[in-house]
């Protein structure tokens, strides 16, 4: 069994990355990108439609910022970032493979 996110497979969702270039990557801008993107989130969000904004991670030795997302398609991701004027972004669909799942009983 794949270790893709098996609660978002099992909804029909698919994880999502964002991809960006942050110039000014300060605790307190990538803390703005962050809250920006959970409120984004929070008002796009309809009811019976799965959609979560999960986490922000910097890299900041490459000056870049990848958010992690859980939705049926990237129009939601695109709706959430241009709703959190955050527009410039690279989105693609994303595998998840990580040691909880193998805790939780799953197999690579």
């Amino acid at each position: 069994m794949s270790t893709l996110s098996a609660s978002a497979s099992d909804r029909g969702t698919s994880v999502f990355v964002t991809d960006r270039d942050v110039v000014d990557g300060t605790a307190a801008h990538i803390a703005a990108v962050h809250r920006a993107l959970l409120a984004a989130a929070r008002r796009i969000a309809t009811p019976g439609e799965p959609l979560q904004y999960q986490r922000t991670i910097y890299l900041p030795s490459q000056q870049r910022c990848l958010s992690f997302f859980e939705a049926i398609d990237t129009d939601l991701i695109r709706a959430i970032n241009d709703t959190a004027q955050l527009p410039d972004v690279q989105i693609c669909e994303a595998l998840e493979y990580s040691t909880r799942r193998l805790r939780e009983g799953g197999r690579l």
